[in-house]
């Protein structure tokens, strides 16, 4: 699910209903519904990124590693990058980058 906020007031159709956002407000859409809004009233809604929860998935994913695990020099490095994206506000780096801390932690997971 995506939640994007309004940015300015209008209509919108959802679920066999119209639902009027004012500025500010949220709404919370399925990935394919919240793109194609998107796409139709770019100037109208904006994506809110759950910053919070992903950097919680990332603690409790690298819950556990300890120093001396061979995985955490590199562990720590993407998790470095990903707090360059955040500092940035670059939301699609930073979620690659998470990808990669959590693949590196899951192959290790499956491996023994």
């Amino acid at each position: 699910m995506i939640t994007l906020k309004a940015t300015t007031a209008f209509k919108l159709k959802h679920d066999g209903h119209v639902l009027s956002l004012a500025p500010g407000e949220t709404i919370v859409l399925p990935p394919t519904q919240a793109e194609r809004l998107l796409s139709l009233a770019p100037h109208k809604v904006q994506i809110i990124h759950d910053w919070l929860g992903a950097w919680r998935e990332l603690a409790q994913i690298t819950l556990g590693i300890t120093e001396e695990d061979r995985r955490l020099g590199t562990i720590m490095t993407l998790l470095d990058q990903c707090d360059a994206a955040f500092e940035q506000d670059n939301w699609t780096v930073f979620q690659q980058t998470a990808e990669s801390v959590k693949r590196l932690v899951e192959e290790n997971e499956i491996g023994g």
